[in-house]
Formats: C-alpha cells, sequence, structure tokens
C-alpha cells in the first residue's frame, strides 16, 4: 500500500484510538505523526511497503505505552479548577458519604475476594502504582505472567462489581 493511501485510510482511525486510550488531544496528532515516522522509516525507506492498517496499530500502541510511561507524573489541580468544582452546586460531603464510600467498600470486597496473586498483582500495580517488571520481580513471575493475571483480575472485577 502506497503511503499517502495509509495515511488518508488510517489517520482518523489513529486519532479515536489515541483519544479514547486517553491522550489528551494537543498530544494525538503528536503521536500520530511519531507513528507514521516510525512507520516510513522501517518500512518505506527500505523500499517495503505495508500491505495492513494492523502494522499501524501496531506501532500505535507501543508510542502511546512509551507516551504513558513519560507522562506518569501526577497532576496537582490549579485555584481555577479548584473554583468550578466549587461552584458546580456538587455537595462533596453529602455526595461522598451517600455515594462515593459505598462503591469504594464494593471495591474493596471484590479486591478481597480475589486469590492471593491476583490480588497482589492488582495491589502492586494500581494501588502502589508499579510497573509490570517491577511488579513481576517483586513476585518472582514474568512480566507476561503479571500481565495476563492483571487482565484476568480486572475482568473478575468488573463481573464481581456488576453484581452488585
Amino acid at each position: 500500500m502506497e503511503f499517502n493511501r495509509l495515511y488518508e485510510i488510517s489517520f482518523k482511525k489513529l486519532y479515536r484510538f489515541f483519544y479514547y486510550k486517553g491522550v489528551k488531544e494537543a498530544d494525538i496528532e503528536d503521536l500520530i505523526q511519531q507513528c507514521y515516522i516510525e512507520i516510513f522509516s522501517k518500512y518505506y525507506k527500505k523500499g517495503l511497503s505495508v500491505d495492513s492498517v494492523n502494522i499501524v496499530y501496531g506501532y500505535a500502541r507501543n508510542i502511546l505505552m512509551r507516551w504513558y510511561e513519560n507522562n506518569k507524573q501526577t497532576t496537582n489541580l490549579d485555584e481555577e479548577t479548584l473554583e468550578s468544582i466549587a461552584s458546580s452546586g456538587w455537595e462533596f460531603e453529602e455526595d461522598f458519604e451517600e455515594k462515593i464510600l459505598p462503591q469504594i467498600e464494593k471495591v474493596k470486597v471484590a479486591i478481597e475476594s480475589l486469590n492471593e496473586t491476583t490480588r497482589q498483582v492488582i495491589k502492586l500495580r494500581f494501588l502502589d502504582g508499579l510497573s509490570r517488571r517491577e511488579t513481576a520481580s517483586s513476585l518472582g513471575i514474568s512480566e507476561d505472567q503479571v500481565h495476563t493475571i492483571q487482565k484476568r483480575g480486572i475482568e473478575y472485577l468488573k463481573a464481581q462489581l456488576i453484581t452488585y
């Protein structure tokens, strides 16, 4: 497939892909361009052709993972955001006690119902914020096992939380 044709076919799809993965709109086009630059340098400069949009998605996933790693910092709420929350009419204390606390308790119960290894993976990955590599080394298992256990654990938690 010609490079321009590949670009036409996949640009909107990649935009949606990055958008729904939580990338800020200001960063989406940069990530898309990075994706095409890598594809162009690996395939088209060597005279090879890309015959599937799946290759583009593969590069996009890798770029997204690097982007997530580089943007791990936590964001602090600025005064303007805090004022907009305060003026939104949301009664934090009432809503917290009535709506949020019961949800937190449901999540805690669901996590405690996981088997030991899955519970440890979920806690290390999401509560402690460790990477797959760090989680794998602390539990003495492979990164692939961490990924599989995490995925199954999340699916189990989703199912548990839907039934509550």
